[in-house]
């Protein structure tokens, strides 16, 4: 038998402080070029493309790997608006970045404040892919060139009702 969630269960676990918006409140996105690895707590696989915040502002606290990761930096973080009907979406703030190497993106994953890079057990993170259309992040062009600025324009996470 599958669980069934409700639309109100569903946002708060969306919105909620130990939500999705409130554990990734300020948090940043780093899109890979390759296949994402098998799960969010792998390390990261490909070269890091471009790091999205508000406006392409320095923002988050990298760790490269292992210990505990930095305090994290508010300024430029990104956030999400109100849930509603089981999804959330980016606030109405710029989420932009600056590549930082040529290639192609092929995923992302979106980082809590502090930032903790490598495998990881108790990082909060996720991943997901990159695409035209039909994917987890949809670009209009998935070719990052170096110096160049990617702007997100839409991001939207939904939980399932069941």
């Amino acid at each position: 038998m599958a669980l069934r969630l409700s639309t109100g269960l569903r946002n708060n676990l969306l919105q909620g402080t130990g939500g999705i918006a409130g554990l990734f409140a300020d948090g940043i996105m780093d899109i890979y070029t390759g296949t994402m690895p098998a799960n969010a707590d792998a390390a990261e696989p490909g070269t890091l493309l471009v790091r999205v915040s508000v406006s392409s502002g320095a923002a988050g606290s990298a760790q490269t790997g292992g210990g505990t990761a930095g305090t994290g930096v508010g300024t430029n973080g990104l956030d999400f608006g109100t849930a509603a009907a089981g999804s959330i979406t980016k606030d109405a703030s710029t989420w932009s970045g600056t590549g930082r190497a040529d290639g192609e993106a092929g995923w992302w994953r979106f980082y809590a404040t502090q930032v903790l890079k490598g495998t990881s057990g108790t990082a909060i993170r996720m991943d997901g892919n990159c695409a035209v259309s039909g994917g987890d992040l949809n670009m209009s062009d998935l070719t990052v060139a170096t110096a160049a600025t990617i702007t997100i324009d839409t991001f939207s996470i939904t939980l399932p009702a069941y």
